[in-house]
């Protein structure tokens, strides 16, 4: 029995009444294509506020504190860096808490 290279086999139409067939047939259109360009969308005030607070204004600055990085990174490479569950776990806490409604 010969194998067909997956190549040609993608390559080639389905046979009619083979799964593959099928699927494409009933196959749904992509979600960009089930979008029409008159779709619109509208934020919370949640949502607004934090739009606002990440407006391109706030983003011309570096996401993230350099020196601290390379602390961190010091201290992780000489096996110094020490984890304080206790408060990982407060903080982790205080988000929540932020979440509910």
């Amino acid at each position: 029995m010969a194998i067909d290279p997956i190549s040609t086999r993608l390559q080639s139409p389905p046979a009619e009444g083979s799964l593959r067939a099928k699927a494409l047939q009933t196959a749904k259109p992509s979600q960009a294509e089930a979008f029409s360009s008159t779709e619109r969308v509208t934020l919370t005030e949640q949502g607004q506020q934090l739009s606002a607070t990440l407006s391109p204004d706030s983003t011309s600055q570096p996401p993230v504190d350099s020196d601290k990085v390379k602390q961190i990174k010091e201290a992780l490479s000489s096996g110094t860096y020490v984890i304080d569950n206790a408060k990982i776990a407060e903080r982790l806490q205080s988000f929540e808490q932020l979440l509910e409604p």
